[in-house]
């Protein structure tokens, strides 16, 4: 064999080898919500989990908000992240949010737990109840997190307000409201109990007592309203916890799924794998991040809204849980 025959050789095998190897730790993006959110600290868990059982590269990558990682997920240029179901099917049918401009190439890979949402002010604030907050200055616009905008008003609605009956402070997402209020510059804001922005924003507010969240009305005309904004929306009360501030007393919170999406040309084999071991493996996630304490694997296929990935749907009848 010629010297140069041999050199080839070598340099296929090295190939193959740096292939195998690529193959076995697969480089995946998480894009999410700016760090402190929930969906940030989701997804930094689900990574860890990720590497740690599948062997994989998982990164997250922050961003503005849904508005703006959607499309990156749409266009193939990112694995996966979260967002509500409200969120994902108006992406995929081109409705609300994504009106005339759908992103059909989006996927749900699973339901993740139920997303916790609820008004909140200052705890010295005169404010008792939802109606009280009539006239105050509550976040606007979300240019780069639409979506939002419904969490808020499905709220509002519970309340029997409308986004007319505040004066809105414009700000680019979610955390920016809730920074706002522990700056005080914004009177009141909705945000989910426990996630890490929240819990700045109480300890913002240490000489005020901290923050404390207002309960949602549950009289059925109440729930009609909130529903009208957000169909899969429902009520659910909520304990305090040590991770909970804010959560003062057992009260009323609106809940509404929490999904993980992927687009369509996240390989099937990948998703299916994530999903398996995600089904596994509950405690490890609850370590990495108490949320996954409420994560149910029996309902990873409950959401009724969207189109699921094809990988995870081959996971799902195998573990007898696909019931469309």
């Amino acid at each position: 064999m010629s010297r140069a025959t041999m050199k080839l050789l070598f340099a296929a095998v090295l190939a193959a080898t740096a292939v195998s190897g690529e193959a076995l730790a697969q480089r995946v993006t998480i894009v999410t919500n700016q760090q402190g959110s929930l969906a940030y600290s989701a997804g930094a868990a689900l990574a860890k989990v990720m590497n740690e059982k599948l062997g994989t590269q998982a990164r997250i990558q922050p961003t503005g908000g849904s508005s703006t990682f959607y499309p990156l997920l749409n266009r193939g240029e990112a694995q996966y992240g979260f967002s509500s179901a409200l969120e994902t099917l108006f992406a995929q049918t081109g409705t609300g949010t994504y009106e005339g401009k759908p992103l059909p190439n989006l996927r749900v890979v699973a339901e993740v737990f139920d997303l916790f949402q609820a008004l909140f002010v200052a705890n010295d604030s005169p404010v008792k109840k939802q109606s009280d907050i009539k006239g105050l200055k509550i976040g606007g616009t979300f240019t780069s997190q639409k979506i939002v905008t419904y969490t808020q008003n499905a709220l509002l609605a519970n309340a029997g307000l409308k986004p007319s009956d505040m004066i809105e402070v414009p700000v680019t997402n979610a955390n920016g409201a809730i920074n706002g209020v522990g700056a005080g510059r914004i009177d009141t804001s909705f945000g989910p109990p426990g996630s890490g922005v929240v819990q700045n924003a109480h300890a913002a507010l240490s000489s005020h007592g901290g923050i404390r969240f207002l309960p949602i009305d549950t009289s059925p005309e109440a729930l009609r309203r909130m529903r009208e904004v957000i169909p899969m929306a429902s009520a659910f009360m909520l304990k305090p916890r040590k991770n909970l501030p804010g959560i003062l007393s057992e009260i009323p919170v609106m809940a509404y799924p929490f999904a993980l999406v992927a687009g369509k040309d996240t390989p099937d084999e990948q998703v299916y794998q994530l999903v398996k071991m995600m089904y596994a493996n509950k405690a490890a996630l609850a370590k990495a991040f108490p949320a996954y304490g409420r994560f149910n694997p029996k309902n990873m296929a409950r959401m009724k809204q969207g189109e699921f990935h094809p990988g995870a749907i081959r996971f799902y009848k195998e573990a007898g849980i696909w019931t469309r």
